[in-house]
């Protein structure tokens, strides 16, 4: 709902709503050189407010967090560094990152799980095996399947579930294979029948 109606804004605030853009810019390039002249100075001023207004900042950062999910990724990864660092930019991993899920269309590329904004982007070869923080390099799962391939392959993973299922089976560990309860087709049968018989 508009605040002040439009017949009834101040000059100033007319002259606002006319030069909206342009005055968005100008005072962006204002505030980028406030921020030039004494950057020390407007970290402190950041780290000031955010001590003072806790529980504000922590709505603001989850909202951003939220509305830009694979850019929080993509700066995550950056920070990190854990595998071989790659030239992609920030930028150019939050595209690559969104890419993957589209291509995956939001399930797990494991278990096949739809995801949420829990989802982990894992390293397809590991990082400790040289892995890259290249976006072709990057899968989605769900964090229980990230937390149980750990540093493994896929393959090796599929390898390792062939072994772990043999050996269940072996000691008997698996749960009986689930009935389906097929529906009851005999009266339907009987009917036909009947009929057929009373012509």
């Amino acid at each position: 709902m508009q605040r002040v109606p439009t017949d009834k804004r101040s000059k100033g605030l007319q002259y606002y709503y006319r030069n909206k853009e342009r005055l968005r810019e100008v005072n962006r390039l204002r505030a980028k050189a406030n921020y030039d002249s004494n950057p020390d100075k407007k970290l402190a001023d950041n780290a000031k407010w955010r001590t003072k207004n806790k529980a504000r900042h922590k709505v603001m950062k989850k909202a951003w967090t939220d509305r830009r999910f694979f850019y929080n990724k993509a700066m995550l990864i950056k920070a990190h560094k854990r595998g071989v660092i790659s030239m992609e930019s920030t930028n150019e991993l939050a595209i690559g990152l969104m890419r993957q899920w589209i291509k995956q269309r939001g399930r797990c590329a494991l278990t096949d799980v739809k995801l949420d904004r829990t989802a982990h982007a894992d390293h397809v070869v590991p990082a400790s095996r040289g892995g890259t923080d290249h976006s072709n390099n990057f899968q989605w799962l769900t964090p229980a399947a990230n937390q149980f391939k750990g540093a493994l392959t896929d393959e090796e993973l599929a390898l390792f579930c062939v072994l772990i299922l043999r050996s269940l089976k072996k000691r008997n560990l698996l749960p009986p294979p689930l009935r389906h309860a097929w529906p009851d087709t005999t009266k339907v049968f009987r009917g036909v029948t009947e009929r057929k018989q009373a012509v």
